[in-house]
């Protein structure tokens, strides 16, 4: 994709009294930031959780400083609502951890304080944290933790986007932003705080996040940055694969898919992630242009199952989604051997064609179990439909046949067919139920293994 082909949409009319920051509204403090007062902006204290609204009243009523912080704050302001309100103070986790009885610090590198609710909920608190300095005179305690804090003002200029660095205050409603992130909000771009490559030299994981939120917001990447992604999207595949499969399964669930796998393939890093999709040398290119397109909608499948429900489906079904039209398209150039039976030979094929997959991003094994049981139900289910017509019973007596019909079901959608139920019936259909009797067996003489009677024991109807 052609960098001027992302959307340049107009502003929208919300920051459309933005254009005047030198207006008596907003004000520009003395260490730079600018501050938004609640009249200029569209967060309602209504649309914050109520436990994040606990904790950020009760570190302000204690005569802390209790900042919403990060993503929250830029899904207020675009009229999304949050997957999670993490919050900043200038308390440090023991003082939180003595304010909440509820509390956990976690964390040995940087220190954190987690507020646990009802439900599995956990509202995040940070203390402001700085870059620290390696020629600062760090104490023992400070090597092993890193808890350099700041001010508000140097945290958020540590992280990783203009738009992922505002705040929103409880104190006064307001929205204090220190390093631009309003103005890239209003011009719907994306761009880093640091230099670009100084940033992704720091931490490569930015490189995903950069694409994540251009495609989930249709914002277009300033072109700088853009450039710094295709030339240093291999460096990701160097840290830890832990962090690059967790960023990963967020854009699996996001709704996204989609729009993000197609800035993994403008920007070259899907085939960092998965070499195996550019099958470099394989087949004719009209090939890899089908592969592509049949990727692609079943990414389009992922984000629909995605939006649709309350919660998003498990993490093996989409997995196994994304990766069938690859292993489709590939398993079936080799036929099974005449002595191998056809679990045996998709069994094989998966070892080629998905465990070197699930290796590099290091797929936990009870994830991976679960995927190659999906694919092999789904294939088997595939073939019998095609020999017999049907579904036959001890197919579908076998363990995790559900699991492999409902990725059965999957691929269907993604093909535009439906799922005919009739299929279900197999060899039943058409036959009248009955209740199978149990037949009752008379063997002459002593049975196998019955005891022989003794002489001692008289008849049981004896006289």
């Amino acid at each position: 994709m052609d960098l001027r082909g992302f959307p340049t949409l107009a502003p929208s009319p919300r920051w459309g009294r933005l254009d005047q920051v030198a207006c008596n509204d907003v004000v520009t403090e003395s260490m730079g930031a600018v501050v938004l007062p609640r009249r200029e902006h569209g967060i309602s204290r209504s649309r914050i959780d109520p436990d994040a609204l606990k904790v950020l009243y009760r570190l302000h009523n204690s005569g802390f400083k209790a900042y919403l912080v990060g993503g929250s704050v830029r899904d207020l302001l675009l009229g999304k609502v949050p997957r999670d309100f993490d919050i900043g103070t200038d308390a440090h986790p023991n003082q939180v951890r003595r304010l909440f009885r509820n509390c956990r610090v976690i964390g040995r590198r940087f220190r954190l304080a987690h507020i646990l609710f009802a439900g599995g909920k956990i509202v995040e608190v940070a203390t402001f944290r700085r870059l620290a300095d390696p020629s600062e005179d760090l104490t023992p305690d400070q090597k092993i933790n890193f808890n350099t804090f700041g001010t508000p003002a140097e945290d958020a200029r540590r992280r990783d986007l203009t738009i992922n660095g505002l705040f929103y205050d409880i104190a006064t409603f307001s929205v204090i932003d220190y390093v631009g992130g309003l103005q890239d909000l209003k011009h719907r771009v994306i761009r880093t705080i640091k230099g670009p490559a100084a940033s992704f030299q720091e931490d490569p994981v930015r490189i995903i996040r950069v694409i994540r939120h251009a495609a989930r917001n249709d914002f277009r990447v300033e072109p700088v940055t853009w450039r710094e992604v295709m030339a240093r999207q291999s460096s990701v595949m160097g840290c830890s694969m832990d962090r690059v499969r967790e960023e990963f399964y967020k854009d699996l669930k996001s709704g996204s898919l989609a729009a993000v796998l197609e800035l993994f393939h403008a920007s070259g890093f899907l085939y960092s992630l998965f070499p195996e999709f550019e099958m470099p040398g394989r087949g004719r290119f009209a090939d890899r242009i089908d592969f592509l397109h049949r990727l692609m909608e079943a990414a389009s499948t992922i984000d629909r199952q995605c939006e649709g429900g309350a919660t998003a489906p498990d993490v093996d079904l989409l997995l196994a989604q994304l990766f069938l039209p690859y292993f489709s398209l590939h398993a079936w150039r080799a036929h099974p051997r005449a002595e191998q039976s056809l679990v045996t030979y998709l069994l094989e094929r998966m070892d080629t064609l998905l465990e070197p997959v699930f290796q590099r991003i290091k797929i936990p094994g009870d994830t991976r179990k679960r995927i190659r049981s999906r694919i092999l139900l789904c294939e088997r289910i595939r073939q019998a439909i095609h020999s017999l017509g049907s579904i036959p019973a001890p197919l579908r007596a076998r363990p995790f046949f559900e699991e492999g019909l409902a990725l059965y079901r999957a691929d269907l959608e993604r093909r535009g067919e439906a799922f005919r139920e009739e299929l279900l019936a197999g060899e039943t259909e058409g036959k009248q139920e009955h209740p199978r009797k149990r037949r009752r067996r008379f063997h002459r003489g002593r049975g196998r293994g019955a005891p022989v009677p003794s002489a001692a024991r008289p008849p049981r109807n004896a006289g």
